[in-house]
């Protein structure tokens, strides 16, 4: 919705004398502005809000560095593809096992140096979809990379996106494909129950 209002409405968003909705409209800019990042990084005392910017805001390199440096959040940090690499990649052997599959299910990663980092991802284990594979749902070269890797995380969330190609939907919904590919739409409903009952996902 945002990106439908005028500029004219965002900037009263932004302005608006109800800090929530001030905020709520910060964090839509954030995506496109360092600037905005940074001020909210700045001014957000809350947890789940300042996790929201680390892991999604746009940030310039002087916040990225320091965020690393004082160890903010940082298994969100590591999930913001506006993290540098270079800064990610010092974080893969992070001794926090959050942090280093955090820094596993980057875009920038062949598959060769997402094995080299030690993640885990038990079948017990419930992770929200990478945001990044939910925005690039309308490319199905990016939804192929990820239905077609050797990580669980990076499958799921592309299993979850309705545009999914038929041809991954058929080997995700394959019993012999470790994934969760319960939410997607594009699954027959007999191969929705089979998938949701092989999970142990209540259907």
């Amino acid at each position: 919705m945002w990106h439908l209002l005028g500029g004219g409405a965002r900037s009263a968003l932004l302005a608006d004398p109800d800090r929530d909705v001030r905020t709520a409209a910060s964090l839509q800019v954030m995506e496109q502005d360092e600037e905005r990042t940074a001020e909210l990084v700045r001014t957000q005392a809350d947890t789940w809000r300042l996790g929201e910017v680390v892991e999604r805001g746009r940030l310039g390199r002087a916040l990225a560095e320091r965020l690393v440096a004082e160890e903010v959040l940082l298994a969100r940090l590591a999930l913001n593809p506006a993290l540098p690499a270079d800064l990610a990649a010092g974080l893969a052997d992070h001794e926090d096992p959050a942090v280093r599959l955090a820094v596993s299910a980057r875009p920038e990663l062949s598959e060769d140096e997402r094995a080299a980092i030690d993640w885990r991802i038990g079948p017990e284990d419930r992770l929200p979809g990478l945001w990044w594979v939910w925005n690039a749902r309308h490319d199905p070269q990016t939804l192929r990379r990820c239905a077609t890797s050797a990580h669980t995380w990076l499958r799921r969330s592309a299993a979850s996106c309705p545009e999914l190609p038929q041809d991954c939907v058929e080997l995700l919904a394959d019993p012999g494909t470790e994934t969760a590919a319960a939410a997607n739409p594009a699954l027959p409903p007999a191969e929705m129950a089979a998938l949701l009952d092989r999970e142990g996902i209540p259907g």
